[in-house]
C-alpha cells in the first residue's frame, strides 16, 4: 500500500491511501492527525505488526471509520491493533513533551485504563529506542516538507 502525506499551507493535510484491487481514499488531516498516524508506521514497521492501524487500512477498512467512535467500537480488533494505538499515543506525547523515565510503566498503566482485558506487552529497550529514532525520521522529514508536496510510504 502507498501512504501520501501531502502538507498543505491554509488548510488540512491531505493523506491518501492507495491499495491494490481497492478503492483509492483520503482524508483531511490536521497536523496532529500526520504526527499520530507517523508513530503509528513506525511503531508497525519496527515492531512487524500487520494487523494494527495499516493493516486494517491496507485490508480494506475506510480510513473515515477510525473517526467515527461508534463505528470503531463495533470492530474487533486484535491485541496488536490494541498496543498500537496506546503506542502510537505515548510516541506523539515523547516527540512534544520529552521522553519517559519508564516508558515500558507508562505503557502498561494506560493500555490497562484503554482495555483491562489485554495481555500486557513489554518492548525491550532497543525497540523502544528504534521506533523512537524511526519516528524522530518520519516527523523531521514531514517538519522538512515544503508545502504542496508529499511524503510518500509504503506499508
Amino acid at each position: 500500500m502507498k501512504i501520501s502525506f501531502k502538507k498543505r499551507t491554509g488548510s488540512k493535510n491531505i493523506i491518501s491511501y492507495l491499495r491494490p484491487s481497492l478503492p483509492d481514499r483520503w482524508i483531511e488531516a490536521d497536523c496532529f492527525l500526520i504526527l499520530h498516524d507517523l508513530s503509528h508506521y513506525a511503531i508497525e514497521t519496527k515492531l512487524a505488526y500487520q494487523s494494527a492501524f495499516w493493516g486494517l487500512i491496507k485490508s480494506g477498512i475506510h480510513p473515515s471509520v477510525f473517526e467515527n467512535k461508534e463505528a470503531r467500537d463495533k470492530m474487533l480488533i486484535s491485541n496488536e491493533a490494541w498496543y498500537a494505538e496506546c503506542l502510537a499515543n505515548l510516541f506523539v506525547i515523547e516527540i512534544t513533551q520529552g521522553a519517559f523515565e519508564d516508558f515500558n510503566e507508562v505503557f502498561h498503566q494506560s493500555l490497562k485504563q484503554m482495555n483491562k482485558n489485554i495481555p500486557d506487552l513489554h518492548l525491550i529497550t532497543n525497540e523502544i529506542n528504534e521506533i523512537r529514532d524511526y519516528y524522530k525520521e518520519l516527523v523531521n522529514a514531514w517538519k522538512m516538507l515544503e508545502p504542496n508536496k508529499e511524503m510518500v510510504l509504503h506499508f
